[in-house]
């Protein structure tokens, strides 16, 4: 039963057994919540027929087509859409039917009068059909038609289902008649060129020549779904030739041959401005969420440290409401129906404040009406590590690096120093003789395997649908010890009432994370193959060696990094997460539709990291500090939303005029506590829970974060359509967020947009043009990926020092009342066209994009006790262009055989407009962080009327060949060999010119292959490897092969890298700018679907698909640097299966 008090609901549950044992009494109840309704649903199986195609009554004397037409959509949620004048010509109507199915209604009225009809989302489109012409320019004999014959056939559906009601007609007649309750029909006084049309709602119409049949028969398949017609921004759905916005539509079947290893990858593969950016530290780790933008970077980068999450990120929308990106990744891709991207302001102004960076759309699959269906999809993947980025040398190659490079020889010429040194190389020769030759980057790695399980139940009638999703998702990572396993499960119930629909879906999620404890691989790389690994009884060394620095006794010792995973270290992570959302849609009129949505969002996180006192990590800790060893890291994290938001809907048809407007509102309120705590003395590692140390980590307390967003907005939006052919928008929308100043709480957004539908014009269809929409927008949006606390001057207490019985208070951040949000103005002009029978398509897009009021810190006196606040100064502008073109070299649907190409070409320019003074200041420190800390890598520098991703350095004009030195232009053009910041130019830019994917397709009856490719030109980067592990390599350690090969070495040497002797730092220089030109092939693909095979009809199966991906075989670039240095990259292989029965 359920109890409520206190404003809340609880389930009580006295006794509930379950197969399982949930983790925690919080889950358990969570999963008894999800399961009763699936009980429900099976105690209540309906069979009725798809609500698609309700039963309804006509009942009309001697009235007119258009009056008819209106009596139905008093009973449908579906729209008629015609040509008036070809209505008005039609002759009075006399028709009695009553609780029919609305495609035998439709059939009776309009096929008599050689009218077709389409569903195209919640519209009906009518269509006056034109007798066949005579074919009199015909050249070549053909076969003088037969004598009129019968024709008989049966028709069923993909699931070999008998379909009965389906409309045949005969092609240039008034001939028509409908399939019995088998699927059955028959037609009279046809002949061999005769030409049936098959129709069936919520089916693609078939076309069949008799020939020389006398029996068909006839598979009709469904049409993909009523969203591939219609633009879903979450907010609002219009129909594309009416949506004057620059969108990216993807449907399930586009994603999931994309890949299948989640949503974020296979759209990086669909649409080219959408970037995901490959992190060189993190690799494949499993564990770690991407770095995303949307048509480049609107923000200033040196501030993303600030930020709770990626200040460029995109805004993401699951079924209305805002999610994280972590729940995108999570989401299983077989649940998705479509997703939208939106990219200027037509779209992203719908969501104001929050739209600056684009917005990602999901659409979720709603339960099917019908029998009981169940889907399954089964994914097998196996990962290997992909090291072809490291060239590392051998014992042999490192002991005479070593040699070369001065490491055995004293520079004190110290002959007690020299002595040792001399063992010390013997005693390394020794052991590469005896065979020692550790490969040490393969000791953390494996070879990986994971599994996906989703199964998909659903049914219904025409009242009542109830959908049920379980997924079990194991990622396991390359590295030992990582992974992931995520559970999750979800129902779906809609119950539709008249013109009342109301749905809600409850989801459960939990996601168990695993770090390696092995430690980062980069600990890997340095390690020296001449080392042993393991002693003589195979167990972990936990020292391998001992490093000397200046003289005999001043050494460290080498811990081995494989020992920390032979202990009790452990590094854990649980997730659980809950999400119920709340729709209901009212059709209050033809013209008026009410819809409401709720949505409660709950996410917690718990980290518990442990290192035990034999860790490491402890080697150096001394007498004093022996019973601090062992450390305890826990973490917990609790976030919680709510979101609600009401929508009014107009739609009228005045004769050619089209009228949409949608009025409304959305709140939302979003909390976050966070809680970490280090505690340390654990002296055994099974005393593994905080209550067993001795105390917090020295010199630190508990640590946290809370914030508190709350969040309103106002929006309506109108649209006029006229004749189909032209197309208007409007949208203006009011937000107020507690993230900004008192002064400035509430800001508008607006966009305005206009789009011609060339093809629908008269004179434009004598060309080869099946579609051709000219389309521009401008508006305004904003952003709100910032902390909560801004704008507001907070304090903290002191906690030892107090006056009289007063504790103070000191400030920890000044504030600013009148903070803004930042601003983005964006102009889009673009075009979509399909020509040549739609075997051409492209997509073209030009954008200008200016954000305004950039959040960065502002110098103030330090007489404030600050150095800097909060303000709303600079500019950043982006401007660029995106291509999409589609070709289809063949194209034989009988024989379902297709050949397709695709390219993309991406272009975005990123520059800064205006800076602050305080950012002028952090160039300076910077400059001069970098000669005091001697960084080898380049500092981040922002100049007026350049990129944010320019690269600074002193530029090279080589090693000088007499001395193995470096030679630096000076900004006078002079020549000198020593290194100075104020000689530093921009010396490139991260960001490429041009950057997209192309591949192929072939579709061969039921077999699809297909391989994708990635592309990158015109960029380039700074290689820290060569820098790092060439030239300012520490030779006690293991280096990059370059180092013996190519360095200097002696006069006359003409090498890209100075004296192997040379132990002075190497600065940035423009010597290590180099091209970053990439060719990755992204994703190759093979597939079978048994759609027609014998093995399908001897089994119960109804549907079967089997595919085989290889994910990222292989790449192509112009530059050598390692990757993945904190875990390393993957290769991946998969295997699928898609089936439903």
């Amino acid at each position: 039963m359920y109890v409520i008090g206190k404003g809340k609901l609880f389930l009580k549950v006295r006794s509930f057994p379950l197969p399982f044992k949930p983790k925690s009494l919080q889950m358990k109840q969570l999963f008894i919540c999800l399961f009763i309704p699936i009980l429900l649903i099976f105690s209540t199986l309906s069979t009725n027929a798809q609500s698609s195609n309700p039963d309804i009554s006509l009942h009309v004397d001697n009235a007119n087509l258009k009056d008819a037409l209106k009596q139905i959509e008093s009973q449908v949620p579906f729209r008629f859409i015609y040509n008036s004048k070809e209505i008005a010509l039609e002759k009075k109507i006399t028709l009695h039917l009553s609780k029919k199915p609305l495609n035998v209604v439709l059939n009776q009225l309009l096929v008599s009068r050689s009218f077709s009809y389409k569903i195209s989302g919640n519209n009906i489109l009518l269509k006056k059909e034109a007798a066949r012409p005579p074919q009199n320019n015909i050249t070549e004999p053909v076969a003088k038609p037969e004598g009129p014959k019968l024709v008989k056939g049966r028709i069923e559906n993909e699931k070999s289902e008998a379909m009965p009601g389906v409309t045949v007609r005969v092609q240039g007649t008034n001939m028509a008649v409908l399939s019995d309750e088998t699927g059955s029909f028959q037609i009279k006084d046809l002949n061999n060129n005769s030409v049936l049309i098959f129709q069936y709602i919520g089916y693609k119409p078939k076309e069949i020549t008799v020939a020389q049949q006398d029996f068909i028969n006839v598979r009709m398949l469904q049409e993909e779904s009523k969203l591939t017609e219609v633009v879903v921004t979450g907010v609002v759905q219009r129909s594309y030739e009416s949506f004057t916005g620059a969108v990216t539509s993807i449907n399930a079947q586009q994603l999931r041959a994309a890949g299948n290893q989640n949503i974020v990858a296979s759209l990086q593969l669909l649409d080219p401005s959408f970037q995901v950016f490959q992190n060189n530290l993190s690799g494949s780790d499993p564990n770690k969420l991407p770095d995303i933008q949307l048509r480049g970077s609107s923000n200033l980068p040196n501030l993303k440290g600030q930020y709770l999450s990626n200040p460029n990120q995109p805004l993401f929308i699951l079924d209305g409401f805002e999610v994280p990106l972590q729940k995108i990744m999570d989401l299983d891709m077989n649940r998705v129906e479509k997703i939208t991207i939106l990219k200027d302001a037509t779209g992203t102004a719908l969501y104001g404040s929050r739209g600056a960076n684009g917005v990602v759309v999901v659409y979720t699959k709603q339960p099917v009406p019908g029998k009981l269906q169940v889907s399954y999809t089964g994914d097998f993947t196996a990962s290997t590590p992909d090291l072809r980025d490291y060239h590392l040398l051998n014992g042999a190659q490192k002991l005479q690096a070593e040699k070369a490079g001065g490491l055995y020889t004293s520079e004190s010429k110290d002959p007690e120093f020299q002595q040792w040194l001399n063992e010390e190389y013997n005693r390394h020769a020794k052991e590469i003789a005896q065979g020692v030759n550790t490969d040490w980057l393969t000791q953390p790695l494996r070879n990986s395997f994971g599994q996906r399980h989703f199964i998909y139940i659903d049914g219904g009638d025409s009242y009542f649908r109830y959908g049920v999703d379980l997924s079990v998702n194991q990622s396991n990572g390359v590295m030992k010890g990582s992974g992931n396993i995520k559970y999750s499960g979800g129902n779906t119930l809609s119950y539709r009432y008249k013109s009342l629909m109301i749905r809600n879906y409850l989801s459960v999620s939990q996601s168990d994370d695993s770090y390696s404890p092995y430690g980062d691989f980069s600990d890997y790389t340095v390690m020296n193959p001449y080392w042993r690994v393991r002693d003589a009884n195979g167990k972990y060394l936990k020292v391998v060696d001992f490093i000397n620095h200046t003289g005999i006794r001043d050494t460290s010792k080498i811990a081995n990094p494989m020992y920390n995973g032979d202990i009790n270290t452990s590094f854990k992570g649980t997730t659980q997460t809950v999400m119920d959302n709340f729709s209901l849609e009212w059709s209050l009129s033809r013209a008026f539709k009410l819809r409401s949505n709720a949505s409660l969002y709950q996410n917690r996180q718990e980290a518990n990291n442990f290192w035990p006192a034999d860790h490491t990590m402890f080697l150096n800790y001394g007498e004093n500090d022996y019973f601090r060893k062992g450390q305890y890291k826990q973490g917990h994290l609790n976030m919680s939303s709510y979101e609600i938001n009401s929508y009014l809907d107009f739609n009228k048809r005045v004769d050619a005029h089209m009228f949409v407007a949608t009025v409304g509102f959305d709140l939302s309120q979003n909390t976050l506590n966070n809680v970490m705590v280090t505690t340390e003395g654990y002296p055994n590692q099974d005393l593994n829970t905080p209550i067993f140390g001795a105390k917090y980590l020295q010199d630190s307390r508990p640590e946290g974060y809370e914030s508190l967003v709350r969040r309103v907005s106002v929006q309506s939006n109108f649209n006029y359509t006229y004749n189909n052919r032209y197309a208007a928008d409007l949208s203006l929308s009011t937000d107020g967020s507690s993230q900004f100043g008192t002064k400035n709480k509430f800001a508008p957004f607006y966009s305005v947009g206009a789009a011609w539908n060339v093809h629908n014009e008269e004179w434009s269809k004598k060309l080869n043009i099946s579609y051709l929409k000219i389309r521009t927008s401008y508006g305004s949006t904003g952003t709100q990926n910032f902390p909560s606390y801004q704008a507001i001057t907070t304090y903290q207490y002191f906690q030892n020092v107090r006056y009289l019985d007063r504790i103070g208070a000191y400030m920890l951040g000044m504030g600013n009342e009148t903070l803004k949000w930042q601003q983005k103005n964006t102009w889009n002009i673009g075009a979509d066209v399909k020509i040549f029978k739609d075997y051409l398509s492209f997509t073209a897009n030009y954008y200008k994009e200016r954000t305004q009021n950039q959040l960065i810190d502002l110098t103030i006196a330090p007489s404030q006790g600050f150095l800097s606040y909060k303000e709303n100064v600079g500019e950043v502008e982006n401007q660029g262009y995106e291509f999409d073109v589609r070709l289809m070299l063949i194209k034989k649907e009988k024989q379902n055989i297709f050949w397709s190409v695709n390219g993309t070409v991406f272009r975005n320019k990123n520059v800064l407009k205006n800076i602050s003074a305080a950012l002028k200041d952090y160039n300076t420190q910077q400059q001069s962080k970098q000669v005091s800390d001697s960084s080898s890598a380049p500092v981040q520098l922002y100049q007026e009327g350049q990129s944010m991703t320019a690269i600074f350095a002193v530029p090279s004009l080589g090693i000088d060949p007499a001395n193995g030195r470096e030679v630096f232009l000076k900004q006078d053009g002079s020549r000198t060999y020593i290194w100075d910041a104020a000689d530093k130019r921009i010396m490139g830019d991260e960001l490429p010119k041009y950057r997209g994917i192309f591949g192929t397709t072939l579709m061969y009856k039921g077999i699809t292959a297909s391989i994708n490719f990635e592309y990158q030109l015109g960029g380039q980067t700074y290689n820290q490897t060569l820098v790092d592990r060439v030239e300012n390599a520490d030779l006690r350690y293991n280096v990059d092969i370059r180092v013996l090969e190519e360095r200097w070495q002696k006069p006359g040497d003409h090498t890209f890298f100075k004296n192997i002797a040379d132990k002075s730092k190497t600065l940035p220089t423009s010597r290590f700018v180099q091209n970053n030109n990439q060719l990755n092939c992204k994703l190759i693909s093979l597939q079978y679907d048994f759609l027609s095979s014998r093995l399908l009809k001897r089994t119960a199966l109804k549907t079967l698909k089997a595919s085989f991906y290889m994910i990222e075989p292989f790449r192509i670039t112009s530059i050598k640097q390692e990757r993945g240095l904190a875990y390393p990259f993957a290769q991946s292989y998969s295997l699928g299966i898609q089936t439903s029965f």
